[in-house]
């Protein structure tokens, strides 16, 4: 049977954070899941526009150069819970 999902959306918004251990487990579950499943299309979703912080994003999840990933910007303003 095939699977009908094609793109995969995830927040990523907490793997640019050094705080706490939840930080690294979602990082490195993302970015395994990147790489073990080339077949899906990813969009990363965070809230920052920072351009050295997104590609501190694309560095620590490994996916700077693949096809199949999109980091998408959606700020929130001043208010965090807005997103």
């Amino acid at each position: 049977m095939q699977s009908r999902i094609t793109t995969i959306g995830i927040d990523v918004r907490l793997v640019t954070e050094e705080r706490t251990g939840d930080s690294m487990v979602f990082r490195y579950l993302t970015r395994a899941l990147i790489k073990q499943h080339p077949e899906f299309s990813y969009r990363l979703y965070t809230h920052t526009e920072d351009p050295k912080i997104l590609a501190r994003l694309a560095e620590l999840l490994d996916c700077a150069h693949s096809d199949h990933v999109t980091i998408v910007s959606l700020p929130s303003g001043e208010n965090r819970f807005l997103w």
